[in-house]
């Protein structure tokens, strides 16, 4: 070998360990960078993952938590799309492939599904990238479940209240700070007779009966961020007449909380001026009625606490009026009985209808009286009307019926039976007593339309309606099919008179059956004792022979014998 190529030789030795220590150098600035990335990506707090064709080769720890997994392990081995929702993934791929047409990078959002089974909202961005010298997928994937669940809950607000502020009966409207109309419902529309059109722009200060500084007070108070609220005034309409209106105002703030509009309520008030002075006048009506009843009234606040009390409670019950009032309902109620009217004034309170109950309240005198309430709701006020009326002898006298098997087991009325045995009793007490022979016109058409099941329903409501316009000490009785009969004692011409007034007038209303309404009146013949006849079967004919009478006159009215 010459020497130049000794010298040649040594010169390539140099040069192919400089190589190598260039590579060396590279490899190991190389390796520290993928080590320092990959440690940024493990404290990434983007949920990270690599895929290599169809299996994930790498995720994070943040992945690990938002996929619900214990280990990396866990989510190693499988597919990114198999961690989608079945019934998005056929979409999520769609768009997936339809970006990858589109360029480098993909962005789309699908519903994944945790290991656990939760669903959740997520936002996935992927590129094209190399996993430890593997060319793949790199999948960021983010959380938006909370983030999509307000935006929906955003929008279903705004929906709410654009729905609300059109379709609400009060007139509303939005106005600037200078008092200048921006936005109107329908309601204000028809209220001003103007269209929003006529309206935006406009200040419709001139259109209220409100003097110039109490406006201003007004607007100033809402720009300061207050509520101005039930401000009593009257609107101008277009033909000049008044409407009177309770007006709130309400401050509208911007992002930064700074009032920038005023919305306002009107609420018409012409009903409720009407109403409340029908209320005053019904009011003295109803305590003239209630102080002069033989059945006391109270009236009893949603709490349950009497808070009136009619001077006949001191007849029946032996109190003074003052002493109930401020006491709760249930004070002296029968244990027996308390749970079922527990039940029937929560009924009337929830269903605001009233209801019929009969129960035991203990007197002054520690003695236990037999009561029918009548409960009346009166939601306006939040309060019932109970009015009561003592049937101890009705009560005594049905412990009678029941044991001897008196009653009529369709209306819950005397029948036949119990009818003749009260009737040989009056006959041979001789006290005067009358006779009473009713029929309820229509009937058979009633049978016809609604069925026996309609006709059974009307008898039943009969005998309710009964016993609600007698006394105590009358009997109502069912002697078979529509045959009605009445007794009544200790009774003159006179009282018989109202008595059969208020029957007849019972029956004006129409009776109720799946939704329809059932008309029948009552005819009835009335024979009075001892003037029309002695003896039963003489009472009876002279009775039916008025009923008669009333038929061929043209029925719904009364009528006494004549002998």
């Amino acid at each position: 070998m010459s020497y130049l190529q000794e010298i040649l030789f040594v010169l390539l030795g140099i040069w192919c360990v400089y190589i190598w220590r260039q590579h060396s150098r590279k490899q190991t600035q190389r390796s520290r960078s993928e080590q320092q990335y990959y440690e940024m990506m493990e404290m990434n707090t983007d949920p990270i993952a690599f895929q290599v064709g169809q299996t994930i080769v790498y995720v994070n720890e943040a992945t690990v938590q938002l996929l619900g997994a214990t280990s990396k392990n866990e989510l190693l081995g499988k597919n990114v799309f198999e961690l989608i929702s079945p019934s998005q993934w056929k979409l999520a791929w769609k768009n997936f492939r339809d970006q990858n047409n589109r360029g480098y990078v993909r962005f789309f959002e699908t519903e994944m599904i945790r290991l656990n089974g939760e669903r959740i909202m997520t936002e996935i961005v992927c590129q094209e990238a190399i996993y430890q010298d593997m060319y793949g997928m790199r999948f960021i994937i983010r959380d938006v479940t909370q983030k999509r669940e307000t935006e929906r809950k955003m929008l279903e607000a705004k929906e709410k209240l654009e729905a609300f502020f059109t379709n609400s009966a009060d007139p509303m409207y939005i106005m600037d700070l200078d008092r200048k109309i921006l936005q109107v419902n329908p309601a204000f529309e028809e209220l001003f007779e103007m269209s929003e059109k006529e309206l935006y722009g406009k200040k419709f200060a001139g259109k209220l009966l409100l003097a110039e500084e109490e406006r201003i007070s007004y607007v100033k108070r809402a720009t300061s961020g207050h509520v101005v609220r039930d401000v009593e005034t009257a609107v101008v309409r277009k033909d000049g007449t008044h409407v009177p209106v309770s007006l709130t105002l309400s401050p509208i703030r911007d992002e930064a909380g700074k009032v920038v509009m005023l919305s306002g309520v009107m609420r018409d008030m012409t009903v409720k001026q009407q109403y409340e002075q029908a209320l005053r006048e019904s009011e003295y009506r109803y305590r003239i009625i209630a102080e002069h009843s033989n059945d006391y009234i109270l009236t009893v606040s949603k709490e349950l606490v009497t808070t009136y009390a009619s001077p006949a409670i001191r007849t029946v019950l032996g109190y003074a009026p003052e002493e109930v009032v401020q006491s709760h309902f249930y004070h002296g109620i029968h244990q027996e009985d308390l749970a079922r009217v527990q039940n029937g004034i929560a009924s009337v309170l929830h269903a605001h209808t009233p209801t019929i109950l009969e129960y035991r309240v203990q007197a002054k005198e520690k003695e236990w009286v037999w009561i029918e309430a009548r409960f009346i709701p009166i939601p306006e006020f939040d309060h019932i009307v109970v009015s009561t009326k003592d049937i101890r002898e009705r009560k005594q006298y049905e412990a009678q019926l029941k044991e001897l098997a008196f009653f009529d087991p369709l209306t819950g009325i005397a029948n036949r039976r119990a009818f003749e045995e009260r009737l040989h009793y009056f006959l041979e007490r001789g006290q005067p007593f009358a006779l009473c022979y009713l029929d309820f016109d229509n009937f058979k058409q009633i049978n016809d339309v609604f069925s026996h099941e309609g006709g059974d329903t009307f008898l039943i409501e009969v005998g309710r309606r009964l016993n609600s316009v007698v006394r105590t000490s009358d009997l109502p009785a069912r002697l078979g099919g529509d045959e009605f009969v009445l007794l009544i004692p200790k009774i003159t011409k006179e009282g018989m008179t109202n008595i059969a007034n208020r029957i007849v007038e019972a029956f004006q209303q129409p009776f109720q059956y799946k939704n329809q309404h059932i008309i029948a009146t009552v005819s009835m013949g009335i024979a009075l004792y001892p003037y029309d006849g002695t003896d039963a079967e003489t009472l009876m004919r002279r009775a039916d022979e008025a009923l008669y009478q009333v038929k061929e006159k043209g029925r719904n009215d009364f009528q006494f014998s004549k002998i």
